[in-house]
């Protein structure tokens, strides 16, 4: 039997050695005490956001030790951020994703005996840990809607009791919260407010619009969900509700079930983005506008494009357009592709510039991505066959594993790539590193299709249309 225990404190300093990442020459530094037996090969992890407005969160890696405390240095560029600790390795334990202010000092002591785990907190800050453990054990009980069959969603009943229970998670987490208000500023409790509300909204939402999808927009619900609708999402405290988001998404989704409502069909994704730019005004349009591009999957690129240039020409804060400006630089036709520097299995390391004279497409994956591997099939079967000559392209498969036998055994399946392709990996960066930040890749597989002279063709090209696919690369021949 392994019993370990560890200790994390994270601790407001005045140095600053991070230079890259904090601006405001203050840090929290995160240090990771284990004791007790072996520990094997554990590894302990820190991913953060050193302000919520970013996007992308930044990572750090360190072996778990029994002897030598792990010590991580994280800046922060604004009074809040966020912070997740997980273990892998022999002794898999992930805490919860929370928000951290500076300083904090928050001790967290796990105690691990089998499979059973305790965990206790305390020092200042421990509230929050404390906090969102017991909010994210409040979850929707009961049967969820996705289990409701045609017959069972057409009775009006069921949608009432679903939405009945959405109130309950959300009042019973809401009761909990004002038990913690004491120990919070009025700004975090704003913070945890919105993302209470904003799971309520985007869970009512996403119910409204799978009940009325699956019944053919059966009109004995529209009454319940119109109910719903008059209790307009608010809107008012922007400060904390902007950077939520949970509370964002919410919006984002309430702004979706209104379309369907007045369409009687899902919204593409440009129909969204003007619903958004419609239902909005000031500050929130912006917000709202920004959040939906840097958080969309790519399914009409051409539509994705516009929008991005659209938001670009109307929003006039720095927080919201400055990242839309750096997603069109780097996904727009004919601007220089990210010149990067990857490992291949072998551990050499083959650069963008080192392929210049080849059409190039990168294919972005991970171990048990469903739709990379279904991806890879495709192309094994009906893309690559198709290309009119292999001689002057080039296929760069690109894992974001960050377990380096995990990724060498997918390359030995096959199921996700193939030896005759160019195989890399960002290596323990994962999706951290500085190339999928360059490019924001939130979904996979991405795919990047790029020219002789190492310009982009087609930075969001839908994995999902052969066709365009074959034609893109073989016009690029």
């Amino acid at each position: 039997m392994k019993i370990l225990q560890l200790f994390v404190a994270a601790v407001l300093c005045v140095s600053n050695p991070v230079r890259t990442f904090c601006q405001t020459g203050k840090k929290v530094t995160v240090i990771i005490n284990a004791t007790g037996t072996a520990i094997g090969v554990d590894t302990v992890s820190v991913s953060y956001k050193p302000k919520l407005e970013y996007t992308v969160s930044r990572e750090v890696r360190k072996p778990l030790s029994i002897s030598t405390p792990s010590t991580f240095e994280i800046g922060l560029d604004g009074p809040v951020g966020s912070i997740k600790i997980t273990v892998t390795g022999e002794n898999p334990t992930s805490l919860p994703n929370t928000y951290v202010e500076n300083g904090d000092t928050i001790l967290v002591s796990l105690q691990r005996k089998d499979k059973d785990v305790k965990i206790s907190y305390s020092g200042k800050g421990s509230a929050k840990y404390l906090l969102q453990s017991k909010l994210d054990s409040i979850s929707f009980w009961g049967i969820y809607p996705s289990n409701h069959n045609k017959v069972e969603k057409s009775k009006r009943i069921n949608l009432k009791s679903v939405y009945y229970r959405f109130n309950a998670v959300r009042d019973e987490k809401q009761e909990l919260l004002e038990t913690y208000k004491p120990t919070l500023t009025t700004f975090l409790y704003d913070l945890y407010s919105a993302d209470i509300d904003g799971r309520f909204i985007s869970n009512s939402s996403a119910t409204g619009i799978s009940f009325l999808e699956e019944t053919e927009y059966e009109t004995s619900l529209l009454p319940i969900i119109n109910r719903f609708m008059s209790t307009s999402p608010d809107t008012l405290n922007f400060r904390a509700q902007s950077l939520s988001r949970e509370y964002l998404k919410g919006l984002r989704d309430y702004t979706r079930l209104k379309l369907v409502l007045n369409k009687h069909k899902e919204p593409h994704m440009k129909e969204i983005y003007e619903g958004l730019k419609s239902n909005f005004s000031g500050r929130w349009k912006e917000k709202m506008v920004s959040y939906y591009l840097q958080n969309l999957p790519l399914s009409n690129p051409s539509e994705f494009l516009d929008c991005l240039r659209d938001a670009v020409s109307f929003i006039t804060d720095s927080t919201d357009r400055n990242p839309l400006q750096q997603l069109l630089k780097s996904r727009e036709k004919g601007k220089p592709a990210y010149d990067f520097s990857l490992e291949d299995r072998n551990g050499k390391i083959v650069r963008l510039s080192d392929l210049k004279g080849k059409i190039v497409l990168l294919d972005f994956w991970f171990t048990g991505c469903t739709f990379c591997a279904r991806l890879s099939k495709k192309m094994e079967q009906e893309i690559m066959p198709a290309i009119k000559t292999k001689d002057n392209f080039i296929y760069v498969s690109i894992s974001v594993d960050k377990d380096k036998t995990k990724w060498t055994k997918s390359l030995e399946s096959g199921e996700y790539t193939h030896g005759t392709n160019i195989n890399l990996t960002t290596g323990k960066a994962g999706s951290s590193h500085p190339l999928i930040a360059h490019y924001k890749i939130i979904n996979y597989p991405t795919l990047i299709l790029i020219d002789k002279e190492g310009n982009i063709i087609d930075a969001n090209m839908n994995y999902t249309e052969t066709k365009t696919i074959i034609d893109r690369i073989n016009n690029a021949l």
